[in-house]
Order: structure tokens, then C-alpha cells, then sequence
């Protein structure tokens, strides 16, 4: 904490409020003098600094995180090691993937999306996650994709179309609606 109070003083930090949380929380100054743009869809794995506090990620994000690797497949809710589904500021959902290196195929075992997240009809939401999983398919050397069980019933229909239509990454975030 004196760290971050140093910080402060020298004005390369200041003080804030994050909604869901008691403690102050701190922001780098440069971040105040610039619009951050929103950004791609992103995959988190549960050891990402964003949300390996599953506190903090329920309080900032009303999300609650679970690594499920050490529970038993019978038990586990949403996979072994999912990861997190990061849509522009919110955290939507989760995903269970599985690369097969060898048959170089990367199987979604399940997507699941938060009760709350509907995504509308001209949404950009499975094409974005569409553009995100094609790169993670190729960082783990897979040069096809497959969705087996998504909640709800029909985002496993949306995201295959989504992965059938390649929409190239710069004309899918030009737009911020």
C-alpha cells in the first residue's frame, strides 16, 4: 500500500472507486488523459491478472469464476479449464476448449453465456468471438474448429455460422456500436 500511496504523491497514480468493491483501488494518471479504446474479444484464462481474485472479478464484473480442473468431470459445471469470455467490458460467459495438436482440431466442448447476456440479432458478439477463436485455433496449431454443447440452446448455431463467415478482424472492430 505505501507503494501505491508513492505513487499518488508523485502524481503517476490516483485514488478511485471501483463500484462491488470496499478498498481503494488505484489508476495509472496516463490512462486518465486518453480514451482507451474497446477492444477485441478476449479469452482469460482464470490465472489472468483481470480475474484471478474471484472477488474482485465478482464485485467488479458480477461474474463468478470457477476452476473446475481438480473437480471431477461428473461434477464439473462448465469444464476442466475453462476460460473466461471477455466482450468489450463485460465478462459474458465461459468456454471449455480442447485442442487436438495431432488431428490439429480445436473442439469448444461448451460455451456458456451469462443468463443476463442476449446478445440481439446484429449483434457483433459471434463474430468477434468467432475472429478471437480462429487465432487461438491457430496459436495451438488447429486448422479447424468445432462447437459441441452451448447454454443457451442456440449460441453453438451462432457461433458456427459465426466461424463459417470469415470477417476480417480490422472491418469487424472498426465500428463501435
Amino acid at each position: 500500500m505505501q507503494i501505491l500511496e508513492s505513487l499518488v504523491d508523485r502524481g503517476l497514480a490516483q485514488r478511485t472507486v471501483v463500484d462491488g468493491i470496499d478498498e481503494p483501488a488505484y489508476v495509472w494518471s496516463g490512462y486518465l488523459q486518453q480514451r482507451i479504446p474497446i477492444s477485441r474479444t478476449t479469452l482469460l484464462s482464470p490465472f489472468d491478472n483481470l480475474v484471478w481474485d474471484r472477488r474482485r472479478t465478482m464485485g467488479m464484473f458480477g461474474f463468478e469464476l470457477f476452476l473446475e480442473a481438480y473437480t471431477p468431470a461428473e461434477k464439473r459445471r462448465y469444464g476442466y479449464f475453462s476460460l473466461s469470455i471477455l466482450y468489450r467490458d463485460q465478462l459474458v460467459g465461459r468456454l471449455d476448449p480442447k485442442a487436438d495438436r495431432k488431428g490439429r482440431h480445436l473442439q469448444i466442448k461448451a460455451i456458456h453465456l451469462e443468463p443476463w447476456f442476449v446478445p440481439r440479432a446484429n449483434d457483433r458478439f459471434y463474430a468477434s468471438l468467432a475472429a478471437t477463436l480462429r487465432d487461438f485455433a491457430a496459436f495451438n496449431a488447429c486448422d479447424t474448429i468445432g462447437v459441441r454443447f452451448s447454454d443457451p440452446d442456440d449460441a453453438d448455431d451462432r457461433l458456427r455460422e459465426a466461424l463459417r463467415a470469415a470477417v476480417p478482424v480490422d472491418q469487424l472492430h472498426a465500428a463501435t456500436d
